[in-house]
């Protein structure tokens, strides 16, 4: 009953192609709607970044790690910053093109193939992670994309590097289109939206009228007390934190404004934006070199011996995972630059 209920290879093989084919159709139809100057070039620019960052892979190799860690983090950061910088200054007289009929036609034709494209880059990008972090388990079906000799020879030594600069354009993209100002703005908007929750539950319980107040809805419910309790506080509570979210929003609109009129100086808000990426740069690498530096702890078994017998199994069993994730992690070579030569393991 179960082979009756699945398809047989040639079935699937023509639902793939098929459903290939209308994405790529959606895909086209997106980009000619959309338009080129006005499509996002991240498939492009990620492709680029791919493949200048391919003679990072071949630093040579010194004693010094953290060295080399910045060399590599360096020439990342070098590489997308110029690609950016390229796609912006070419932006403009592409965006020439909408005023004349010819250039719309061209605008119109580039936009689906960018389409297109976008969504092969993607699909390689997120693929090619599926099949690196799948390699380990054996699965069958993919045996045919294992051996073939694009996988081996070149495919699988660099789909997590990939992956990696993908991440890191994407970042260093939102970073720069967000802006450090409106960053601030947004953190303090949502830092003061959390205090007045808080507030608004502690004045409920110290202030004296307002914990009369609650008690007085309380009584009004005729219900076991502890239950009327929580509905007269909650009640309260949300009162008061509705007139604290008032003032919020209006202090938010008052910044809102202020970022929106500094917004018009076209220095200003590039000066902004660099500042947020380098922050946003500096984040994603803290962050890269602690989660490197915690697998590198779990695969290498060094909390094992404190564990109960109780635990060996499950401690065998969490080492094995991390050191898959240690292999993927390894499996690329600029990704394998950024795990070994972690700058915190000169702590330990």
């Amino acid at each position: 009953m179960t082979e009756q209920l699945l398809f047989d290879a040639g079935q699937l093989k023509m639902i793939v192609i098929v459903a290939a084919c209308v994405l790529v159709a959606l895909a086209f139809l997106y980009g000619v709607i959309k338009k080129f100057s006005r499509m996002s070039w991240l498939g492009w620019q990620t492709t680029l970044l791919f493949a200048a960052t391919l003679p990072l892979s071949f630093l040579p190799e010194t004693q010094n790690g953290t060295l080399l860690f910045c060399l590599a983090a360096g020439g990342l950061l070098a590489v997308t910053a110029l690609i950016f910088l390229i796609g912006a200054v070419l932006r403009t007289p592409f965006l020439a093109l909408e005023s004349g009929a010819g250039g719309r036609a061209l605008n119109r034709i580039l936009g689906g193939i960018t389409g297109v494209f976008n969504i092969a880059v993607f699909a390689a990008i997120f693929g090619g992670l599926a099949l690196v972090c799948a390699q380990p388990y054996n699965v069958e079906f993919l045996n045919v994309i294992y051996t073939h000799p694009v996988w081996t020879n070149f495919a699988a030594g660099h789909a997590f590097d990939l992956f990696l600069v993908f991440t890191f354009a994407l970042f260093l993209r939102w970073g720069y289109r967000t802006g450090f100002l409106r960053m601030i703005v947004t953190l303090t908007v949502l830092a003061l939206t959390v205090a007045a929750v808080f507030l608004s539950m502690y004045m409920t319980l110290q202030v004296p009228f307002l914990s009369a107040f609650a008690a007085q809805i309380a009584g009004a419910f005729p219900m076991n007390e502890i239950a009327a309790g929580w509905i007269g506080f909650g009640i309260v509570s949300f009162i008061v934190a509705f007139v604290f979210l008032l003032v919020i929003i209006l202090i938010a609109f008052i910044l809102n404004f202020l970022l929106k009129a500094a917004g018009k100086s076209h220095a200003f808000v590039v000066f902004d934006g660099i500042l947020f990426s380098l922050v946003t740069c500096v984040v994603l690498f803290v962050c890269m070199i602690g989660f490197n530096f915690g697998v590198g702890f779990v695969a290498g078994g060094s909390f094992a011996p404190s564990l109960p017998d109780q635990m060996a199994e499950v401690g065998s069993a969490v080492t094995q995972s991390f050191a898959a994730v240690e292999r993927v992690l390894t499996s690329s070579p600029l990704s394998a630059i950024f795990y070994t030569c972690n700058p915190l393991l000169l702590l330990i």
